[in-house]
């Protein structure tokens, strides 16, 4: 079950778009604060046709949670760290690195928290009709974009593994 929410999470991560195209409705300053808004605001944004009000609260919403996963983000770097830092001692304790590992263990299942009470907020400011359009979206990346990680050819090394090349 963790493990479906933590390929959940990181599929509907991915599967938005890396570029913020510029929102018509924003001028300079607000563009600025958005910049903290994360690579699928405006995406969702238009797709949802979001009004005004829902726009902006969705704004806000949106970089509180960016805020907070990178604080995630960055706590779970630090214990990777620390993970690595203990593998290299000349005797590692497993203890410690159990502890490490469940520590890293209770930020990823916070981060993924985050990331559902996020799309439930979003949920709650939409149109029953947006909803619908939002339950769409999400079944989309449930299916997965095409082209994106599937088959041979994809990623770095061609979908081939490492040292089988033809």
């Amino acid at each position: 079950m963790v493990v479906l929410a933590l390929a959940g999470g990181w599929l509907i991560y991915h599967a938005l778009p890396t570029e913020d195209p510029v929102d018509p409705i924003q001028d300079d300053a607000e563009y600025a604060a958005d910049s903290l808004a994360g690579t699928g605001f405006y995406r969702m944004v238009r797709l949802l046709e979001l009004d005004s009000m829902q726009h902006a609260a969705f704004r806000r919403a949106e970089v509180n949670y960016r805020q907070e996963l990178n604080a995630l983000r960055t706590s779970l770097q630090e214990m990777d760290r620390a993970i690595i830092q203990e593998l290299a001692q000349a005797a590692p304790d497993t203890l410690v690195l159990q502890g490490y590992a469940q520590a890293s263990g209770r930020i990823q299942q916070t981060l993924k928290q985050k990331t559902i009470d996020h799309f439930l907020q979003l949920h709650r400011l939409c149109s029953p009709q947006q909803q619908q359009q939002l339950a769409e979206i999400f079944s989309s990346f449930e299916q997965g974009l095409p082209g994106r990680g599937r088959g041979q050819g994809q990623g770095r090394h061609g979908g081939r593994g490492w040292g089988r090349r033809p």
